[in-house]
């Protein structure tokens, strides 16, 4: 049997139904997918958003979490994201575990929005319409 790579890796949200049912229609926006812990979240989640809503993108947002959510970050990246991922090891996070968590994720993502995703760092900010920025990738 084939057994995934990183069972401590799990979807704690899963995508809305009315999403997954534009998935196979070639006009499905891309789910742009982030990720950090706490500080992070933070810290750049909420510009990143309001980066994404200036620019009228439509696109899902999925937050990848890399260990232990406090309250306060829950509740706001519940209320931010469209679905959600996290790494729950026990184990301390090394620097690779943060910057490579999001790729090591985007398999069961992808699986689960059944869209190509646009795997961005969450201190980036939008500069044109993700239509416009989704063309050149």
């Amino acid at each position: 049997a084939e057994r995934p790579l990183n069972t401590d890796i799990v979807m704690l949200t899963q995508p809305p139904q009315a999403a997954l049912s534009q998935a196979g229609s070639g006009q499905a926006a891309l789910v742009v997918v982030v990720a950090g812990d706490n500080v992070y979240l933070q810290r750049f989640l909420p510009s990143l958003v309001a980066s994404l809503r200036r620019h009228g993108a439509d696109n899902p947002l999925h937050v990848h979490v890399t260990g232990k959510l406090i309250a306060q970050t829950a509740k706001m990246v519940r209320t931010l994201a469209t679905s959600l991922s996290q790494d729950r090891r026990e184990r301390r996070f090394t620097p690779t575990d943060y910057i490579c968590g999001r790729f090591l994720a985007a398999p069961m993502i992808a699986d689960c929005w059944q869209r190509d995703l646009m795997i961005v760092d969450i201190d980036c900010l939008t500069s044109a319409p993700m239509g416009q920025i989704s063309g050149i990738v």
